[in-house]
């Protein structure tokens, strides 16, 4: 695949420019402690040396089948000249060409230590270099299982597998093993042609683990009227007999991969990269020659804008955060006043049970704000760099931009939901409740529209103390096509897009029957603060035939509308139509 070279050096900015450190998990590799053993050793007893020196051959499988005692005895140095010639060069070049290159590298050849803590000791590195065989023979189960742990990490990993195995073949039953395809050892229903279809899955096994629909396409077709469910059904049980012994993670952690048409085999989880190399100890394989491996296979992966970004950014805060916020909290005045912003009105909060989390919440925002100004402006030219990449040429063009650089596999009307979620909503609700907060009670939602400076509280807190809250009625949308035309109408301000975990809920304020406001009355004693998972306790006075009651329910807050968004119906509840908004994106179906 040839890539332009402004699309290489983004690449080379992104990932590979930021690799600092390297490990190095090998068996056969020896770790800084073994040598400094073996150093040690020199000045031992010669019965010890001579055991440690017995192992070490039986280890690196020398052979010892000529004599080599005298009168019975181990020619110690012998034995020793054996071994230091015996030294694997390749081991040398690859940690040599690390010192040379200024990278910092590490060796783990121990499996206990590798798999303790549930490998967290591994999950700190750049760059891993992992041998695809860690006990002798090939038992590849152990390196499958921290593939499998770096691929799920709060990290984003780079993986170079190792391995004198044909790489596409390992790269084969890695893909297979994070795919989690269940294999059932019952009689499989045969389908039309099951023989032809038999034959094209075995021959074709690495293309239809990439997800090559072309292949599944045929096998479709000579199926005849079966599903498509039911054939890749089918599919799965023959690919699975060809992995009858492979470790398989307990979940698909595939995104893409290439392990059917690329030199170099890679496949892209949510959080690793993972490219499979030969290792060559016979030639002058160095770091170097498996760096160059890693950003060719990055380079045809060319992963979207924004997952570079984040992955850039991420690099940038490990590299440079203390350098961003020393600089954003340069002096102790400075530190002092940031420290009095997060106490600032502690006394109406003092004996709120949360006061710990609420004071913490306000100093962490004001430390990450910081950070997060800095790393923005450290990383402006790449994301310019970016998107002149892209290539826009019109308007017409940026939809297919952001579907096929990100690799959005769904439709473009949920990238338009998506987007004005992101307009009218801010990223996390606020640690308190005020204008423009979305609140539910079982199955009827809200947004408070009363003005933030009411419901502001300068005095100590006290229970009696009664705040009064207005909440316009919100109406869930469910229907499609009341959707589809709130997507249509989005640019007139009529609707709100809230981001959901499955998804994004669309919300009208306006009553079905006339294009008015309903307004609803709320009660809250003492605090505007919600408890840490975001919820408060509402209170509601209704009134029957005896006189009144004051009933109350536990509130969920879901959402923040942004304020230039919350004021627009802060003021249309004041009875005037407001032009304050946000700019929503119209989505028009071609």
């Amino acid at each position: 695949m040839n890539m332009s070279p402004a699309n290489a050096a983004i690449i080379d900015e992104a990932y590979i420019s930021p690799i600092k450190s390297i490990l190095f998990i090998d068996d056969k590799f020896p770790t800084h402690a073994d040598l400094l053993k073996k150093s040690l050793t020199t000045d031992t007893e010669e019965e010890h040396i001579e055991a440690n020196l017995r192992d070490i051959a039986t280890e690196n499988q020398f052979d010892h089948e000529e004599d080599n005692t005298h009168n019975g005895n181990i020619d110690i140095e012998e034995i020793q000249e054996e071994h230091d010639r015996s030294i694997d060069e390749h081991v040398l070049r690859l940690t040599q060409s690390c010192r040379e290159n200024g990278y910092i590298f590490d060796v783990e050849n121990n499996l206990e230590c590798i798999e303790r803590d549930e490998y967290a000791f591994i999950n700190k590195s750049d760059l891993v270099v992992l041998d695809y065989f860690l006990t002798e023979g090939e038992d590849s189960s152990h390196a499958l299982k921290i593939i499998h742990s770096l691929a799920q990490s709060k990290r984003y990993n780079l993986i170079i597998v190792h391995s004198t195995k044909e790489k596409q073949d390992v790269a084969s039953e890695i893909l297979f093993s994070m795919k989690n395809i269940t294999y059932e050892n019952t009689e499989r229903e045969e389908l039309a042609n099951a023989a032809a279809i038999e034959a094209i899955v075995n021959e074709n096994i690495r293309h239809i683990l990439d997800g090559s629909e072309e292949h599944i396409k045929t096998i479709c077709s000579l199926a005849g009227s079966a599903s498509k469910e039911k054939v890749i059904y089918f599919t799965n049980q023959i690919i699975s007999n060809n992995f009858r012994s492979t470790t398989k993670s307990k979940s698909d952690l595939v995104l893409q991969s290439d392990i059917a048409s690329s030199t170099t085999p890679w496949i892209a989880a949510k959080n690793a990269f993972i490219v499979v190399t030969q290792k060559d100890i016979a030639s002058e394989q160095d770091i170097n020659n498996l760096i160059q491996e890693l950003k060719t296979a990055l380079t045809e992966y060319d992963p979207g804008i924004i997952t570079k970004a984040l992955h850039k950014f991420a690099n940038i805060s490990k590299e440079n955060i203390y350098e961003i916020l020393n600089s954003s909290f340069s002096t102790p005045e400075i530190r002092a006043a940031a420290l009095l912003t997060a106490l600032n009105g502690i006394s109406s909060i003092e004996t709120h049970p949360h006061k710990a989390n609420i004071i913490a919440n306000r100093i962490t925002h004001a430390i990450l704000s910081a950070a997060s100004t800095g790393i923005a402006s450290k990383a402006d030219q790449f994301c310019i760099n970016c998107i002149d990449s892209l290539q826009i040429e019109n308007e017409a063009t940026i939809h297919r931009a952001c579907t096929t650089a990100e690799n959005a596999n769904c439709t473009m009307d949920k990238i338009f939901l998506h987007a004005n979620a992101m307009a009218c909503c801010e990223q996390k609700p606020h640690h308190y409740i005020t204008t423009g907060s979305i609140f539910t009670q079982e199955d009827k939602s809200w947004m408070c529209v009363t003005p933030s400076c009411d419901l502001a509280r300068g005095e100590d807190f006290n229970a009696s103390k009664i705040i009064f809250i207005e909440a316009i009625k919100l109406t869930k949308i469910t229907d499609s096509n009341r959707i589809a035309k709130a997507l249509k109408d989005a640019h007139k301000g009529l609707y709100i897009f809230v981001k959901t975990t499955t998804g994004v809920d669309v919300y009208s304020p306006y009553n079905d029957s006339k294009p008015n406001l309903h307004i609803d009355n709320f009660f809250i004693r003492g605090t505007t603060f919600l408890t840490i998972d975001d919820t408060i306790r509402l209170y509601t006075v209704e009134a029957d035939e005896v006189g009144y009651s004051v009933m109350s329910q536990q509130s969920n807050v879901i959402a923040q509308l942004r304020p230039d968004y919350a004021s627009r119906f802060l003021s249309e509840k004041g009875a005037w139509k407001s032009r304050i908004g946000v700019d929503f994106f119209q989505y028009k179906p071609e």
